[in-house]
């Protein structure tokens, strides 16, 4: 954001030789990449002249004027290898030194410390003083003159928090806090829990307290002031519960296999156990289990059981536990019918392929046998038309011959007769 500079400036207090003074404008405003420019009166003790208060983007690239004085003794120390810093009024703060890509434009060997700051950011808002490191004797912090730098911004880091932190049972409550960096101060906060695509408006404050469901674990919060709107990464609250067993689960029966599956799901994450006529299941020649798992919270098994019809089978259970609790689901083997439909994904999808490949062999089969009858049926045509022709041939033959011949009528008759049979 661009600002418009303005300058407030006072007129410069006289500094008094011999004391450790300082002529300074009491407030300065600036925009980014701003040169501020500071008169000041040299005497012969300690002094810096700066400005008392500097407000200012964040991100921006700010030049502070600064010039100072030394007591005469110690001019002869002053070189260009001393070195100028910034440092907090709290030394204890995390933020002691200002340290955002500082560069000293002032010429230090004539007593201009101008420095300029890069890229600041609203944590580096604190109150600093000067000091002047020389390798020799001349060492000096200015604390008696302070720089109150002030870096606005909308807010930054936006985060939530939640008490208890960890996993916790559900129905629980839990106390959800949204945190913000900003300057000026977070005006509201604004709070969204989130399903899938779908944000809804749950509330606003700083602090939110919500129950702990499986439905809704999702959420995020909006901090906002006069410069704009932070945004949180969503939240999720670490919701425990006992196993439940899910749908699709379910078994189908051939002679030569028994398949069931079962699903479950569960936080902490629950584990599952066949059990077939009360007797827990093993994995062996007659009997596969395979369980896989697609997130930490929901699991899947699978048993076969190999010749079921050769074995006094009843009841098959499956049961998923975890610490919180168990759940169970029976089937009934004894009322399975052979080729039952299956109701669980993966093997109705075996079903469905073996089925359309017995249907394509089927179809292969019936186009083939109709072309062995189209041309069965062509040969037998070109044979009918080829004793046809011969039998009116020979028609023809014994007309002339009853012609010529009346009297022997009956005759030729016959020969017409055998001629054709024949």
């Amino acid at each position: 954001m661009a600002a418009k500079m303005s300058f407030l400036l006072c007129l410069m207090q006289g500094v008094r030789c011999g004391d450790w003074n300082v002529s300074v404008p009491e407030t300065v405003e600036v925009m980014a990449g701003s040169l501020l420019t500071l008169p000041c009166v040299r005497c012969g003790d300690w002094s810096v002249s700066v400005p008392q208060t500097v407000e200012v983007m964040a991100g921006s690239l700010l030049t502070l004027p600064c010039v100072f004085e030394i007591p005469s003794q110690f001019e002869k120390d002053l070189n260009s290898k001393c070195i100028t810093k910034w440092e907090s009024k709290e030394p204890s703060t995390s933020r002691s030194k200002l340290m955002a890509a500082i560069k000293t434009t002032g010429d230090v060997t004539k007593k201009n410390c101008t420095t300029t700051f890069d890229n600041l950011c609203p944590h580096h808002s604190d109150t600093y003083y000067f000091r002047l490191e020389c390798s020799n004797p001349l060492v000096w912090s200015f604390k008696d003159t302070l720089v109150n730098l002030v870096v606005k911004d909308s807010p930054k880091d936006t985060r939530v928090s939640a008490s208890p932190s960890g996993p916790v049972p559900e129905n629980t409550a839990v106390t959800l806090t949204c945190s913000s960096d900003a300057n000026p101060p977070v005006k509201n906060y604004t709070w969204y829990r989130a399903d899938g695509h779908q944000e809804t408006v749950i509330g606003t404050g700083r602090v939110l307290t919500i129950k702990a469901s499986t439905v809704s674990r999702f959420f995020f919060c909006k901090a906002g002031n006069d410069l704009g709107d932070g945004r949180s990464e969503s939240y999720e609250v670490d919701v425990q519960f006992p196993p439940q067993i899910l749908l699709p689960s379910g078994c189908t029966k051939t002679a030569d296999q028994l398949n069931c599956s079962c699903q479950s799901t569960g936080n902490p994450s629950p584990s599952l156990h066949w059990y077939l006529d009360g007797q827990h299941v093993n994995q062996s020649g007659k009997f596969v289990v395979s369980t896989d798992s697609s997130n930490d919270k929901h699991v899947r098994s699978i048993i076969t059981v190999n010749q079921p019809l050769e074995r006094n089978l009843s009841t098959l259970v499956c049961r998923s536990f975890n610490h919180l609790g168990t759940s169970s689901l029976r089937f009934n083997i004894n009322n399975l019918q052979i080729s039952a439909e299956c109701k669980d994904p993966v093997l109705l999808l075996v079903l469905v392929i073996k089925s359309a490949t017995l249907l394509g062999l089927g179809c292969v089969l019936v186009f083939f046998i109709r072309a062995l009858n189209k041309h069965y049926n062509s040969r037998s045509q070109i044979t009918n038309r080829t004793i046809t022709s011969a039998a009116a041939g020979n028609r023809q033959t014994g007309a002339e011959d009853e012609v010529l011949n009346t009297p022997d009528d009956s005759i030729y008759y016959n020969n017409i007769e055998l001629s054709t049979l024949s």
